[in-house]
């Protein structure tokens, strides 16, 4: 790696490009804003014009700010959003306007060498830095979820799955969750360089791509803190996986006739119903659900959608409801 892109990685990471609301302010871009949970923003989009904010400004998984408009599907990270907002196309002077905001010194000239430059030509409003290769599934999440010991092992796991009114006996018995112990755990398990064992994201559940293949997992944090509560492993691709009941698994693995499929929404919900129905239950989150599931679901099923009551649930309905149009009987209940 090059010295500009150290640089770039630690300004990521600096309390005020991976604070949303601070960036977005220190940029001058809240006049018509509106607050999301967290520290995060509802800005208008800068590459298209609008006049009702639709471009979400957020903190990721990874504790970097990420930046996705809803209504054209632009997306880019902190140095992206500087980019456009300043006008910079190439990424030599992207870095400089971010050590500007956060009073780092400025990368030398020697330092640039080498450096990419955004084409020429581009609209100034579709400019920015260069994209990240896309991430891949960490490929070893097979071998942590054969490591890991039962629900029951661990007396934080179990009186928080309690708490939410969720069996560990059940659980453990399904096999939807397992927990981390004394396992060695890979890299990828951790969240802002600390290890899940230390910030107690220590209850693990499986994620599932559309053939049914375990792909990744989600870490829950049973015990207080100010990190996320659940989140996927850091670096790697968490979109395309549902989370899936034995029943479900069927359902992808093409061993099922028509039957009553459920989906929910988050982890909590699934395992809350998981435990109590024989159905078909998936979970889904952000991006979880995709074209390439809907095809496994058999035709004749009835297909009940219980996503939250709110934005993100009734986007979520929406996206399971157009993929499966035709394939069954759709019914929508608000969880």
């Amino acid at each position: 790696m090059t010295e500009l892109g150290r640089l770039a990685v630690e300004l990521r990471r600096s309390n005020l490009l991976s604070n949303p609301r601070r960036l977005c302010e220190r940029l001058g871009l809240l006049e018509g804003s509106t607050r999301q949970s967290g520290d995060g923003v509802m800005i208008r989009c800068l590459v298209h014009s609008e006049k009702t904010p639709s471009c979400s400004i957020t903190r990721g998984p990874d504790g970097t700010t990420r930046c996705r408009c809803h209504a054209c599907d632009w997306t880019g990270d902190a140095l992206t959003l500087i980019g456009v907002a300043t006008g910079r196309t190439a990424f030599a002077d992207v870095v400089d306007e971010a050590c500007d905001l956060v009073g780092m010194a400025r990368p030398s000239d020697g330092d640039v060498n080498g450096c990419p430059t955004l084409p020429r030509g581009v609209p100034q409003e579709r400019v920015s830095a260069p994209a990240a290769p896309e991430p891949s599934y960490p490929h070893d999440a097979q071998a942590l979820w054969g490591d890991l010991a039962a629900v029951t092992d661990s007396p934080a796991a179990c009186s928080m799955l309690r708490s939410r009114s969720i069996s560990p006996e059940a659980v453990r018995s399904l096999d939807l969750a397992r927990v981390i112990l004394d396992q060695r755990i890979p890299r990828w398990a951790s969240y802002q360089g600390e290890s899940w064992s230390v910030t107690g994201h220590v209850l693990v559940l499986p994620v599932y791509d559309a053939t049914g293949e375990l792909r990744s997992v989600r870490a829950w944090r049973v015990i207080p803190g100010e990190s996320p509560k659940r989140l996927p492993p850091g670096g790697h691709r968490a979109t395309g996986l549902v989370l899936a009941n034995a029943a479900a698994l069927a359902i992808l693995r093409g061993k099922s006739g028509p039957c009553r499929v459920v989906v929910v929404e988050g982890e909590p919900d699934h395992l809350t119903l998981a435990t109590r129905t024989q159905d078909a239950v998936f979970g889904v989150l952000s991006g979880a659900w995709t074209a390439e599931h809907a095809p496994h679901i058999p035709l004749g099923s009835t297909v009940v959608i219980r996503t939250h009551c709110d934005k993100a649930g009734d986007k979520y309905a929406e996206q399971v409801a157009k993929t499966l149009h035709g394939r069954g009987q759709i019914r929508r209940l608000v969880a």
